[in-house]
């Protein structure tokens, strides 16, 4: 799947749009998925808001969103560097798409209750690789945390 993805940029083919779109939200659940991941207790809570950000984010049908979901746990699992992901959605994002992955990103660590300092380096690593400066960095945290504590389901 990123395989088609990036040679699909690389060549300049104008393979269908809809692929393309696919990949980056595979991508963007699998920066997302890297969170939950990481403190080696993926919590269903973690999972939960995963789902609900890719749904709410992209308009995906039932079976799409499972795939994507797959793709994006395998992608995520296989991944050797934050790099893998966030070198692509450099190129197809603009700021403030990333800026909103790092802001998920801080929901998703906050979604069980409590921030592992493992999530926060993912989170912290992966700002830096998306270019996301530090005081946007630590704004999304506070947004997510009073988003988080608005309202502790989403």
């Amino acid at each position: 799947m990123l395989t088609k993805f990036l040679d699909a940029l690389c060549n300049g083919s104008t393979t269908d749009r809809s692929e393309q779109k696919h990949s980056l939200e595979v991508l963007t659940a699998a920066m997302l998925y890297q969170v939950a991941r990481v403190d080696m207790a993926i919590d269903a809570a973690e999972l939960a808001r995963i789902r609900s950000f890719v749904d709410n984010t992209f308009s995906l049908a039932a079976g799409e969103l499972e795939q994507c979901m797959d793709e994006a746990a395998s992608l995520a699992d296989n991944a050797t560097s934050l790099y893998e992901l966030t070198s692509e959605l450099n190129k197809a994002l603009d700021a403030a798409d990333r800026y909103g992955i790092i802001e998920n990103m801080w929901l998703v660590a906050l979604a069980d209750g409590q921030i592992d300092k493992y999530e926060e380096q993912v989170i912290r690593r992966s700002s830096e690789l998306l270019y996301v400066p530090h005081g946007e960095f630590i704004r999304a945290r506070h947004a997510a945390e009073a988003k988080s504590t608005a309202s502790p389901t989403a």
